[in-house]
């Protein structure tokens, strides 16, 4: 529903829009746009499946590990992005995204002293990325919309804890990794509704967000 409103402003700020404001949507050199976005992930389903998949099978038979009652659940992804404008069709910037998921299951294993253990376990992550944003600004010649694409270079981080009486538990390990991140915007807009302010929607291929809106400023112009 909330994305369904935003392509319908994104619409109507260009239907309103009239050819006596002198601002072309495209980037400009040395334009600054600071954006704040929320976006929507598929990370916490991989943890959840991650879990899932443990939980239809005994983990390993000798240490009788066993997981069940499984719940992962996730807040949106928050998104902090600056854009330096190089011309008319390109731009970089620098991404900042943080995301929290938390979760329980039961879990069983057999200690050191050969003695089964049961207990409720709770764990929390929180999955930030830090990434370069380069993008290309196409052509519309639009004074309210910029139409754009772009990559993401970047790095993300998982601050996993898991809260459990086995020191040895590592079944998260494998799914939730810090590592490098090669994303792909295919297609990304911006409608401004004044000279300076407007929101914006994005779609993504990668880490940190599939979907994401929220607003758009420009600094300097």
């Amino acid at each position: 529903m909330k994305l369904i409103v935003i392509v319908r402003f994104l619409v109507f700020t260009a239907l309103i829009g009239t050819s006596t404001l002198n601002v072309f949507g495209q980037s400009a050199a040395n334009e600054v746009v600071v954006t704040g976005n929320i976006g929507f992930s598929v990370f916490g389903a991989v943890l959840k499946g991650g879990l899932k998949l443990a939980e239809r099978k005994d983990i390993d038979t000798t240490k009788q590990q066993n997981i069940s009652n499984v719940d992962v659940s996730s807040k949106r992804v928050r998104i902090l992005a600056v854009d330096l404008g190089l011309s008319d069709m390109w731009s970089v910037g620098l991404l900042y995204s943080n995301q929290q998921f938390n979760g329980s299951f039961d879990y069983q294993y057999k200690n050191r002293q050969d003695v089964i253990i049961q207990e409720q376990v709770s764990l929390t992550n929180t999955r930030s990325s830090i990434a370069f944003f380069p993008k290309i600004h196409y052509p519309i010649n639009h004074d309210r919309f910029d139409l754009y694409s772009g990559a993401r270079l970047g790095f993300v981080f998982n601050g996993l804890k898991v809260n459990t009486t086995d020191p040895n538990f590592d079944i998260l390990n494998k799914f939730v990794l810090s590592r490098p991140i090669v994303a792909v915007t295919p297609i990304g807009v911006r409608g401004y509704f004044t000279k300076n302010i407007g929101c914006n929607l994005e779609l993504n291929i990668g880490t940190p967000n599939i979907i994401g809106f929220g607003l758009n400023v420009r600094l300097n112009n």
